[in-house]
């Protein structure tokens, strides 16, 4: 489009108006006098400037419209929006290059086209309700329309309208927003996902907003605590007001690490105070999910998970094994357990205080026991002793014995030890050994006499509750002695007692070392066999009987040895309370031996509720064992 352009020069300004002059009537002038003429000369020269002056002005006036006329024209048609005019039928009639590129036309191509054409069949509904109410209302009004596009999916585009004063028509403005839709619409399926799993998961989970300290609780969340949503606010101050005092400091901190990018996430364990004024102890944890470009977190999500179960279920467990370590220490003999590959693991107080109380300076691990004792005692290694002990508990660690004994002696700073080492199998799949240490020194010192009532009943008992708490194998053998002298010898105490020390020295020779032998009244004597079953037990009580059978005990004086007769009980650990009670059982046993006529032996079978429930109670039966009396007869 082409605009007028004003006369370049004064002489152009008079040809033209000479032109049209002589097209107008020609006008009848009267004579002038010489006075008017020169007032009529002034006027015109006046008339002249003042046209000269509204020629500059006007020229430049029109060099800004020209130049807002360039800059409107570049605004229009490189706007980042597309700019659209339509008449009234909706046709255009005039487009911008945005407007072009939106509805995927050219240019030149959208002239006197109807807007419809381009917009979603199902969206033109919101065009013309658009356009009538613009009409109406003479405002602004705006919506959301699909775009047709060559590919499958359509364009989506945000569309503002408005009436033209001018005249009839509108003015359309379309902006591109598929990206910020599809933003949108991802948006809001991570939204519902989120929802979804906050309404189906197990767990109570919340949403922080950092900023505004607003969260978002889900159901299961309040509800672990016997809330309603509503109840338990919307604030991260409603949740924290709940936590235990104790445990405030930890969740602040971790809290407060996460937010500030210390960490990108939190774990912390606390009580909750539940609606019923009970405690919950519940495991928290947070992940930041966005933060700002300082790495301050603006949002944080996380759970709530209920380990209240768990907390009792540990607290059970160190209370039990507080209980198990007590009664650990509390075992009298030193004790050691060892893993599959000989390393200890744990030791009694008793091992701590027997390494003193020998006379070493420190606690002494297995080890130490198996080369500092050896080796004083051997300086040089391996000592065959050393070989035994190694092969001895190897074989209960692989389980190819069920139990391994070594007496042995040590050289200590407090002088010369024996020692009666014993290693049992732990019964928990872990091939593990309990190794314990017997000193039996004392013991040994008094093997050239029984052990008197009291001192016997003393050690038994401490070996029916080791017996007991292990569930090692434990007998008793229960002796009554009787024995005639010849008619020429008159009995008298010194000939009774050197009768009885023979035939006692004859029992003590058939008793291994750890077997504890003691007086328990008038010519009855009992034996404890530790880690001895049944079998054992009888087989020693036929040595006995048999030796003392085999061996004549001859009188000075005398020309017949004397009359012996050895009657024996014997009993098996089977859930008795106190050693009493399984020392009377071999006493009764021994008796019904006695009435037999003697030189037999006589078990007491008698089935008595374990402590720990694995038998069941029975009737008491005595097996009368006859042995013969002579050694061709047997």
């Amino acid at each position: 489009m082409r605009y007028k352009v004003n006369p370049l020069s004064l002489e152009e300004l008079k040809l033209l108006a000479y032109e049209r002059l002589r097209l107008e009537q020609p006008i009848n002038v009267a004579p002038l006098s010489p006075t008017q003429a020169q007032c009529l000369v002034e006027d015109l020269a006046a008339s002249k400037l003042e046209l000269e002056i509204q020629n500059e002005h006007l020229n430049d006036v029109h060099a800004k419209l020209e130049q807002a006329l360039c800059q409107w024209r570049d605004l229009f048609d490189f706007a980042p929006v597309g700019c659209i005019s339509i008449d009234q039928a909706r046709a255009i009639t005039k487009s911008n290059l945005a407007a072009a590129e939106i509805l995927g036309a050219d240019r030149a191509s959208l002239q006197q086209v109807q807007l419809d054409l381009y917009i979603l069949e199902q969206d033109r509904a919101v065009l013309h309700a658009l356009l009538s109410k613009a009409a109406q209302t003479r405002e602004p009004q705006r919506g959301e329309v699909r775009i047709l596009n060559e590919s499958a999916n359509a364009k989506y585009a945000r569309i503002d309208v408005v009436s033209l004063i001018s005249g009839p028509g509108y003015q359309v403005i379309l902006s591109d927003n598929t990206i910020e839709k599809d933003l949108e619409d991802r948006l809001r399926e991570r939204e519902e996902r989120w929802k979804f799993t906050l309404d189906t998961s197990a767990d109570g989970m919340w949403d922080w907003h950092v900023s505004s300290g607003l969260v978002t609780y889900s159901d299961k969340l309040a509800n672990l605590y016997g809330y309603s949503t509503d109840e338990f606010g919307g604030t991260l101050e409603s949740w924290r007001a709940r936590v235990h005092p104790d445990d405030q400091v930890a969740l602040t901190t971790a809290m407060q690490r996460s937010i500030t990018g210390d960490d990108t996430g939190f774990h912390s364990e606390f009580r909750m105070l539940c609606k019923d004024d009970t405690w919950k102890w519940v495991r928290c944890r947070g992940a930041v999910f966005s933060e700002t470009s300082l790495g301050i977190a603006e949002r944080v999500l996380g759970t709530h998970v209920d380990i209240s179960a768990s907390k009792a279920t540990e607290a059970s467990l160190r209370n039990a094994l507080d209980t198990q370590k007590a009664a650990f220490d509390s075992i009298a003999h030193p004790i050691a357990l060892l893993d599959c590959h000989g390393n200890v693991l744990h030791t009694n107080t008793a091992w701590k205080d027997y390494n003193y109380g020998i006379g070493f300076g420190r606690q002494l691990a297995l080890s130490d026991i198996l080369s500092v004792e050896m080796k004083g005692v051997l300086p040089d290694t391996p000592t065959e002793v050393q070989k035994q002990v190694v092969a001895g508990i190897r074989s209960v660690i692989d389980r190819s014995k069920a139990e391994f004994q070594i007496e042995y002696s040590h050289t200590s700073p407090n002088g010369e030890r024996k020692i009666l080492m014993e290693a049992t199998p732990v019964v928990d799949g872990l091939a593990r050994v309990l190794v314990s240490h017997h000193d039996i020194t004392a013991s040994l010192h008094l093997q050239g006499e029984p052990l008197d009532g009291a001192r016997f009943y003393q050690v038994a008992q401490t070996e029916f509750i080791r017996a007991t708490r292990y569930r090692q194998p434990l007998m008793v053998l229960v002796l009554t002695l009787n024995f005639g002298l010849p008619a020429d010898k008159k009995v008298d105490v010194n000939t009774a007692a050197i009768v009885r020390d023979s035939v006692l020295q004859l029992s003590r020779d058939e008793l291994r070392t750890c077997d504890i032998f003691g007086s328990i009244g008038s010519d009855s004597y009992a034996v404890l066999l530790p880690n001895t079953t049944q079998d054992g037990g009888e087989v020693l009580a036929r040595r006995i009987i048999d030796r003392v059978l085999a061996t004549p005990i001859n009188m000075a004086g005398t020309h017949s040895p004397v009359t012996v007769t050895v009657s024996i009980g014997a009993s098996i650990l089977n859930g008795d309370a106190s050693i009493a009670d399984l020392l009377g059982r071999a006493d009764n046993a021994s008796r019904a031996s006695r009435k037999s006529g003697g030189n037999c032996l006589t078990v007491d079978t008698t089935h008595i509720r374990c402590l720990w429930g694995d038998s069941n109670e029975g009737d008491g039966q005595l097996e009368e064992l006859v042995v013969s009396t002579g050694l061709a007869a047997g």
